[in-house]
């Protein structure tokens, strides 16, 4: 077994005790960057293993557009698409009134990088949101941590989640710690504080969550029991006035792509209780005031698909969800949604794309809802959507530098 492979194996910690080799996609035969080896990446879960999707190589994947706007021409960076805003669409937003303005200048995003003996070895870059270039670098917030996990609270602050590089399921890897950060207007970081003391578990690339407001947080942690598995956790939710919950959820549950509300009432999150793959997943959404107890017994499904939700992230005002959904009928295809958060009804497909890579999509939406990143759509490039028009812009990025947890 090759080193990617281990260290893939290391990663999937989604599905740690059900992965296994030949559930891996066999490397491609294309150019990889230096120091890289091609993507290997499972069909269902790509934001969760940083060392499996920050692996990925600058492979030539061709991004279609496939809706009701003409394609764009060759060559073109900027591509026009979306329909008329409908009335339901217009609820995601305070006031009923679509966002205006340009997206945040810059966003951040966890690379893996190479480091031997620490398979989540990671860097926390400043990405420019126009051109995909990363700008500076926060620098490692103690000896033998590394970033996980970032959200943004809103304005110039964020906070991001760092563990220790080792394997998640040994002892040395199971507490992550929690720090607050500031970007200046020339997109440099610096720390505001830390959390004193860690949380107890590993928390995943996509399992972190704040609120625009910046008032409220969320993450998932994953407890190890043993060096074989990870197999119970906790879904936490922190307000800024002190008042903490947790509901608690077994394997198979493994809550990820989480998103919350601007206000912090309501969360979204991404999970499949069956790890049937492709299928399986869906969309849940949780009150943030609801009872402790089993996370099962206070989660409401939104939606579900045939080929599975690959991530979701609330509108600010938690009236809508977006969401990336797979299918694979006729062709294969990846469809961005808005979807009414209390039926599940689709309320407009902003976008769909095809000729996708062959694995999920992760959805990070800016604070006003008005801009998402799509991130492992394809191998070389992030897409910049505007969720208000369908129109997107593709932002090259490096094979090296390629995020695999976004906020902004």
């Amino acid at each position: 077994m090759t080193e990617i492979e281990d260290r893939l194996r290391a990663a999937f910690r989604a599905d740690a005790s059900t992965v296994r080799p030949e559930s891996m996609r066999g490397l491609h035969d294309l150019p990889v960057p230096r120091n890289r080896q091609a993507p290997v990446k499972p069909r269902r879960r790509v934001l969760i293993p940083l060392a499996a999707a920050a692996s990925v190589a600058v492979i030539a994947v061709a991004v279609t557009v496939s809706t009701t706007a003409p394609r764009p021409s060759t060559g073109s960076r900027h591509h026009s698409g979306g329909q008329p805003a409908a009335r339901g669409f217009l609820t995601a937003y305070p006031g009923a009134r679509l966002p205006t303005g340009p997206p945040p200048r810059f966003f951040l995003g966890v690379t893996l990088i190479n480091r031997p003996g620490a398979d989540y070895a990671t860097v926390l870059n400043v990405y420019s949101s126009a051109t995909g270039r990363v700008l500076s670098q926060a620098r490692q917030p103690k000896a033998g941590l590394y970033f996980q996990a970032v959200a943004a609270l809103g304005g110039q602050e964020f906070l991001a989640a760092a563990t220790p590089g080792s394997h998640p399921r040994t002892a040395h890897g199971c507490d992550t710690w929690l720090y607050y950060l500031r970007l200046n207007s020339a997109g440099q970081l610096t720390y505001t504080r830390a959390v004193a003391s860690p949380v107890p578990g590993f928390i995943g690339s996509s399992a972190l969550a704040a609120s625009a407001n910046g008032q409220v947080i969320s993450y998932a942690t994953m407890s190890c029991v043993s060096a074989d598995q990870l197999s119970s956790g906790k879904l936490t939710v922190e307000h800024n006035g002190g008042i903490t919950r947790t509901w608690t959820f077994t394997d198979p549950s493994d809550p990820q792509s989480m998103s919350l509300s601007a206000d912090g009432s309501l969360l979204v999150f991404e999970n499949n209780t069956d790890h049937i793959v492709p299928t399986g997943d869906a969309a849940y959404v949780l009150r943030t005031n609801a009872a402790p107890g089993p996370l099962a017994q206070r989660w409401r499904k939104v939606i579900s698909a045939v080929d599975g939700v690959d991530s979701a992230a609330l509108s600010p005002t938690g009236a809508v969800l977006f969401a990336a959904v797979s299918s694979v009928v006729p062709d294969k295809h990846l469809t961005i949604g808005a979807y009414d958060t209390a039926t599940g009804h689709l309320v407009r497909v902003i976008r769909v794309f095809t000729s996708v890579q062959d694995g999920p999509t992760g959805v990070s939406v800016e604070g006003s809802g008005h801009f998402a990143l799509l991130y492992l759509l394809t191998s070389r490039d992030l897409q910049r959507l505007n969720l208000t028009t369908g129109k997107f812009l593709q932002l090259p990025v490096r094979g090296d530098d390629y995020p695999t947890s976004i906020g902004w």
